[in-house]
């Protein structure tokens, strides 16, 4: 299978996790202008899109619910046994080429839940690695959902900014591969019954999951053994679907190589979200209509 090139970058963080030294002294020691930078989404300030979205119009999509699987309700494991989906939110980032060439080498897929602008990048920037890396995964077979624009709760912001922080991401995606997708995790796993029924009307499956392992949290030397035990044990409980971070170093490094050694050990498949409910490939995007 062709590589995946190696990238560049610079760490990001869930932000508001951190003590405010920690938060001080990343602003500080950034190349961006620290009075640019936000506890919750980094630097973006001085840009326009990060409020306004990407330039040009809304996609046109056909917004029929197709295929079985259901629309705005939670679906929290696979139906498919013997599969397990691996998720990775709040990318891409510098580590998602590795951690999609580790499951290429392995005979797996994974499912990344992308936000078109989170912290200082944006997926479509030409001057970034970024849109190659997303259609490098999107042609290598991954599954590429939606994690929202820029990866605000969907509960805080309320009916017309939950709305269009779905529309602008997808115009993000438009941007880059020319289709949106149908599956999308809400940041936080925030999205409760009437934040369900705009997405449903918006034709969207929502995935959560029944594997945490808390990455966020274990992203050091000292503790990233709790991330894997916890997807250990969530497996032995009967897990299938895993909530990971590939924008963080620890889970790139140590939580992936274990995760796919465990799945071959325990003779269990690493296949796509939408694999493992058993939706067809041709269910998992729609075309834009207005290109």
């Amino acid at each position: 299978m062709r590589p995946l090139a190696s990238a560049v970058g610079l760490a990001v963080f869930h932000l508001n996790l951190l003590g405010p030294a920690v938060i001080a002294a990343a602003a500080a020691s950034s190349t961006k202008d620290p009075s640019l930078f936000d506890v919750d989404h980094g630097f973006h300030a001085a840009d326009v899109e990060y409020e306004n979205g990407p330039s040009g119009p809304d996609v046109e999509v056909d917004r029929d619910l197709i295929g079985d699987m259901p629309y705005g309700i939670r679906i929290e494991s696979c139906q498919n046994p013997g599969e397990v989906a691996i998720t990775f939110d709040d990318g891409p980032y510098e580590w998602t080429r590795n951690i999609a060439e580790a499951f290429d080498d392995a005979g797996f897929k994974a499912t990344f839940f992308i936000a078109g602008f989170n912290a200082w990048r944006k997926i479509y920037d030409t001057s970034t690695q970024y849109p190659k890396l997303v259609r490098d995964i999107y042609a290598a077979g991954h599954q590429i959902g939606s994690h929202t624009w820029t990866h605000k709760s969907l509960e805080r912001v309320g009916k017309e900014k939950r709305i269009r922080q779905i529309l602008d991401n997808e115009k993000a995606f438009n941007k880059v591969l020319g289709v949106i997708p149908t599956y999308m995790r809400p940041p936080f796993g925030e999205c409760y019954e009437d934040c369900q029924q705009d997405l449903k009307k918006l034709g969207y499956h929502l995935i959560w999951w029944d594997i945490d392992t808390k990455d966020y949290m274990y992203n050091s030397e000292d503790s990233y053994n709790e991330a894997i035990d916890r997807f250990d044990e969530d497996l032995d409980d009967g897990g299938s679907i895993a909530l990971c971070h590939d924008i963080k170093y620890y889970t790139a490094h140590k939580l992936v190589p274990h995760m796919i050694s465990e799945l071959k050990r325990r003779e269990l498949k690493g296949v796509t979200v939408g694999q493992c409910l058993g939706d067809p490939e041709e269910n998992w995007y729609r075309p834009v209509l207005n290109n």
